[in-house]
């Protein structure tokens, strides 16, 4: 998994999928080294969007975000669950499921993933993308045993034939 790649660059075509691999022994929690990956990656004009395991995992990720940094923020929203009838209106409903126009990330949960560009997967799964030219990444933690669902996933991302990259983070990603 080594080489160098960056977030800022629109993928094109099919997905393609970017580890980011935290040093190894390092006790930064990935959803910290998310946090901050996903906030430089908006500020490039990317359209991001986190997707987690649970709502449990995804209310944590929306209280870090909030949190993990006194001098970053990502403007962001919990997506609305899939098949569920929200209180709005109709056209507030319509808005949510639609790209953010501000380009707020979405963060989402289970089966559903939210219309980005960027779309980091915190997930144990490999994510079911809603935009096909979305770029996946993966944070790579810096410790075993959690490494081996990386590669478990690098092999499973190379079975599908998917564009594979990956790039190192410093240690200092955690403020």
């Amino acid at each position: 998994m080594a080489g160098e790649a960056s977030t800022s660059a629109p993928s094109q075509g099919s997905p393609s999928v970017l580890f980011l691999i935290l040093p190894e022994g390092s006790s930064t929690p990935p959803e910290r080294a998310c946090c901050k990956e996903a906030v430089r990656a908006w500020r490039e004009g990317r359209h991001v969007g986190l997707h987690t395991d649970s709502m449990e995992q995804a209310r944590r990720m929306d209280t870090l975000l909030w949190t993990f940094s006194e001098l970053d923020f990502l403007p962001h929203r919990l997506a609305p669950p899939q098949g569920r009838v929200s209180r709005l209106s109709q056209e507030q409903s319509q808005v949510e499921s639609s790209p953010p126009q501000s380009r707020e990330a979405f963060i989402s949960w289970g089966d559903q993933t939210p219309p980005c560009d960027l779309l980091f997967n915190l997930a144990p799964y490999l994510p079911v993308l809603e935009t096909p030219q979305a770029k996946v990444v993966e944070i790579v933690p810096g410790k075993e045993p959690e490494r081996s669902r990386a590669r478990k996933h690098w092999q499973r991302y190379k079975e599908q034939g998917l564009q594979l990259q990956s790039r190192k983070l410093r240690e200092d990603i955690a403020p």
